[in-house]
């Protein structure tokens, strides 16, 4: 695998951002008689856009999982940038966090690097809240997204809302103004009813939660709702916390999943 890392200007932040590439090489240290063009292949890639946690960024996946051993055994690419604790939303006093990850990013990472432009060939992944942002994102884009991964997902965060009374660490005016209701082009299960109220296909879900962690009963809610809308998914809970112990071991189990 070739990881590379990138700066560039985003013209829809009008700012510098970091972005982590990991691409298959195809290398196998136990078949040297490979060709060169074997070992470089001119093709187009799967992609999984990995979302990161609150107060994390675009380095935590490659620093505290194993996740680009799991992606090689898949000759899957992966993708990871930063976007503070936006909740990966178009901000109403900030950045458009939302209109940067779902279409400038793609745009940016496949006029550089060998990725497909494949709806089937593209997935989104994340935890916590990156868990609710790949949630949130594939399913608002269920045209570019095949499946979202959701480990330890932060699944109601933005559905019962009090502006009144910010939570910690959601700056609800900062990210929506004075006016709640532009929360709800962000709310996970309003928007599963519009899918299946307009007939629409979801993408696929994976969905893991560990049973110490704080995120669990909301999680335990959520799979509920998608088995009482018969929708189809998968859902995996197991020992641990909020903690890359998990996280590690869920999302080898997802890209597993996803059956590349």
């Amino acid at each position: 695998m070739a990881l590379i890392d990138c700066n560039f200007h985003s013209y829809v932040l009008n700012t510098k951002v970091n972005v982590r590439v990991v691409i298959p090489t195809l290398f196998d240290m136990n078949k040297y008689e490979k060709t060169l063009d074997e070992v470089y292949p001119i093709k187009k890639f799967k992609t999984l856009y990995l979302l990161h946690g609150m107060f994390d960024d675009y380095s935590c996946w490659t620093r505290h999982s194993n996740v680009e051993r799991y992606a090689e055994e898949k000759d899957l690419a992966l993708v990871m940038t930063s976007v503070q604790n936006s909740f990966y939303v178009d901000t109403e006093y900030g950045h458009n966090y939302y209109t940067f990850i779902t279409e400038e990013l793609p745009r940016f990472v496949r006029m550089t690097f060998p990725l497909s432009d494949k709806k089937e060939d593209n997935f989104i992944g994340g935890l916590s809240m990156g868990g609710y942002g790949a949630l949130m994102i594939a399913l608002r884009n269920p045209d570019k997204f095949a499946a979202a991964v959701c480990l330890s997902g932060a699944v109601d965060a933005l559905e019962s809302v009090d502006f009144s009374k910010e939570p910690p660490f959601i700056k609800l005016k900062a990210m929506f103004g004075e006016n709640p209701e532009k929360v709800n082009p962000y709310k996970i299960y309003s928007l599963i009813e519009n899918l299946t109220k307009n007939g629409l296909k979801l993408p696929g879900i994976y969905q893991a939660i560990g049973t110490e962690d704080f995120l669990y009963e909301s999680n335990v809610r959520f799979k509920k709702y998608l088995e009482e809308k018969g929708i189809s998914s998968t859902y995996e809970e197991g020992p641990g916390g909020h903690e890359w112990d998990f996280w590690d071991t869920y999302i080898k189990k997802a890209i597993e999943w996803l059956n590349l």
